[in-house]
C-alpha cells in the first residue's frame, strides 16, 4: 500500500484551509463536530452543543424573590435586595412585655446582635469582600447556629462567598445545611446545583435543579439550567422544552431566547436559532453576546454579510469578548488575510488566555502559513485547556504527521479516541500513522474498517468509500 504525502487547499465552511492527509484521505483541520471551525458562541455559552465552565454563584435577592434571575444577563452583576429593606429582626415583642420577660429581653438582644453581623457580612460580600464576609458570617452562625429563619440566610450568603473563591466543596457544604434547615426554599437547591456543575458533576447539579423545580414550580433558573445540562447531554429537544418554561414564566428573558437559539442550531434548525437570537436582541439591544450567537447562525445558513455584520456590532458593544473577535476573525480568515486573522485570534488570547478556541484556531492559520511548530505549541495549549476536545488531538496530530513525527501523531489520534470514540477522522487518520511507522497490517485493517463504518453511520459515503478502498 504505497501513499504520498500531498498538501491541499480545501473549502471548509467558507474558509480556505490547508488541510494535510495522505492520498486518498481528507482530515480536514476543522474543530468539533457541530462547531464552525471552532467558532464559540459569546460568553457565557460556547459554540452550541458544549456547555460552558459556570460562574461563580450569581447574587439574587433574598428570599422570598420576586423575580427570576434568568432575565438578567450572564455579564451582569445581580444585586441582592437590601437588607434593610429585608427586616430580619425580631422586635415585634412589646417592649413592656420585654422588660419583665428576662429571657425574652435577652432572645431580642442576641437576634439584633446576629442580625447586625449578617448586615456586615452582606455589605462585605456586596464590596467583593470574601473572606471578610465568610469570618462575618462565621460569627453570626455560632451566635445563632440553628436559627430556622436566619441561618439558611447566613449559610446562603457564605455560600456565595465561598463560591466567589471558587471554594465550591465548601459551597456546597453551606447550601446542605441550610436545606436541612429549610428545605422548602427552592433558591438553595439551584445555587447547590451550579457548585457541583463547577465541580464537573452535572448528574449531581440535575438532581438539584428537578429538587428545586418540584419545590417551587416556577423556579425559571432551575429550567435555564436544567436546559443547559441537556444540551451538554446532546439532547436539545428537552432543552427547548425547558427553556420553554423559562420564556413561559418570564417572557423579558433575552437569556432564555439565546439559550433556546443554541439547541435549535444544535437540532440544525439555524432559521429558527436566528429568530430566537433576533427576539433576544429585541429584549436587551446591547446584549453583545445574542449579536455574537445570531452571527454564527447566519454564517451557518451562509450568510457571511450578515453574520460579519453581527460579530462586528458584538466586538462594538463589548470590545472585551474573545468569543466575538474569535469569530471575526475566522472571517478575515475566510476572506485569506491570514496575517489579520492571525492578529485577531491573538488579540482574543491576550484578553482571555484560558480561551481554549482561539488556540486552536490560531493552530489552523498556523499551519495554513507553514509554521508547524508554532502550530503544535498552540493545539497544544488548546488541548491544556480543554482535555476533552477531541478535534483538537485530531489537529495536533495532523501537525506532527506534517513534521514526520509519526509516533506523537499515533498518540494522539489514540487520545482523540479515547475522548470521542466515534471521531472517524482519528481512527482513518492513526490508520494512516501507522502505515508511515510501519505499523502492522492488521492495526492498520483494523482503523480502517472501524473509519469506514464511522463514516458511513454519519453519513458521509464519500468518505466511507475512499477509505475502504484502501482496504485489502
Amino acid at each position: 500500500m504505497s501513499m504520498k504525502r500531498i498538501w491541499v487547499m480545501r473549502s471548509f465552511l467558507g474558509c480556505n484551509l490547508i488541510a494535510i492527509f495522505l492520498l486518498p484521505m481528507k482530515i480536514t483541520m476543522g474543530a468539533t463536530p457541530g462547531v464552525q471551525m471552532g467558532v464559540s458562541n459569546p460568553e457565557p455559552v460556547t459554540a452550541p452543543g458544549i456547555l460552558p465552565k459556570p460562574k461563580p454563584l450569581a447574587k439574587p435577592p433574598l428570599r422570598p424573590s420576586s423575580k427570576p434571575s434568568t432575565g438578567v444577563k450572564p455579564t451582569a452583576k445581580v444585586q441582592p435586595k437590601s437588607v434593610a429593606k429585608t427586616k430580619l429582626s425580631p422586635t415585634q415583642t412589646p417592649a413592656a412585655k420585654a422588660e419583665v420577660n428576662p429571657e425574652v429581653k435577652a432572645k431580642v438582644k442576641l437576634r439584633q446582635k446576629v442580625t447586625a453581623r449578617f448586615q456586615k457580612g452582606v455589605k462585605q460580600y456586596e464590596k467583593s469582600s470574601y473572606k471578610g464576609a465568610i469570618a462575618t458570617f462565621t460569627e453570626a452562625l455560632a451566635l445563632a447556629p440553628t436559627d430556622a429563619k436566619l441561618s439558611p440566610k447566613i449559610l446562603y450568603y457564605r455560600a456565595l462567598a465561598h463560591s466567589a473563591l471558587k471554594d465550591h466543596t465548601t459551597t456546597i457544604a453551606d447550601l446542605t445545611t441550610a436545606i436541612e434547615i429549610d428545605p422548602k426554599w427552592a433558591e438553595l437547591y439551584v445555587q447547590r446545583g451550579l457548585a457541583k456543575t463547577a465541580l464537573e458533576d452535572s448528574s449531581g447539579a440535575l438532581q438539584d435543579y428537578e429538587e428545586a423545580i418540584r419545590v417551587d414550580p416556577k423556579a425559571a433558573t432551575a429550567y435555564l439550567q436544567r436546559g443547559l445540562i441537556h444540551t451538554k447531554n446532546a439532547d436539545p429537544k428537552s432543552a427547548i422544552a425547558d427553556f420553554n418554561r423559562v420564556i413561559a414564566i418570564n417572557p423579558k428573558s433575552a437569556v432564555a431566547y439565546t439559550f433556546r437559539g443554541n439547541a435549535h442550531m444544535a437540532l440544525g434548525q439555524n432559521a429558527e436559532a436566528v429568530k430566537d437570537y433576533d427576539k433576544a436582541i429585541a429584549l436587551d439591544p446591547g446584549y453583545a453576546a445574542a449579536y455574537n450567537h445570531r452571527g454564527v447562525a447566519l454564517d451557518a445558513l451562509g450568510k457571511k454579510q450578515d453574520a460579519s455584520k453581527s460579530y462586528d456590532k458584538a466586538t462594538r458593544l463589548n470590545p472585551q469578548s474573545a468569543a466575538a473577535i474569535n469569530n471575526r476573525a475566522i472571517e478575515y480568515l475566510s476572506k485569506g488575510d491570514l496575517k489579520l486573522a492571525l492578529a485577531e485570534f491573538t488579540k482574543a488570547i491576550k484578553i482571555n488566555p484560558k480561551f481554549a478556541p482561539a488556540y486552536n484556531n490560531r493552530g489552523m492559520v498556523q499551519v495554513t502559513m507553514g509554521n508547524l511548530d508554532a502550530a503544535v505549541q498552540d493545539y497544544s495549549q488548546s488541548i491544556a485547556l480543554n482535555p476533552k476536545d477531541a478535534a483538537a488531538y485530531v489537529n495536533r496530530a495532523i501537525a506532527y504527521a506534517a513534521l514526520n513525527k509519526s509516533d506523537a501523531a499515533i498518540s494522539d489520534y489514540t487520545s482523540a479516541i479515547e475522548v470521542d470514540p466515534n471521531s472517524a477522522r482519528a481512527y482513518h487518520g492513526r490508520g494512516i500513522a501507522r502505515i508511515a511507522n510501519k505499523g502492522s497490517e492488521s492495526e492498520v485493517q483494523a482503523d480502517f474498517k472501524k473509519a469506514a463504518e464511522l463514516y458511513q453511520q454519519q453519513g458521509d459515503r464519500k468518505q466511507a468509500k475512499a477509505v475502504l478502498s484502501l482496504i485489502k
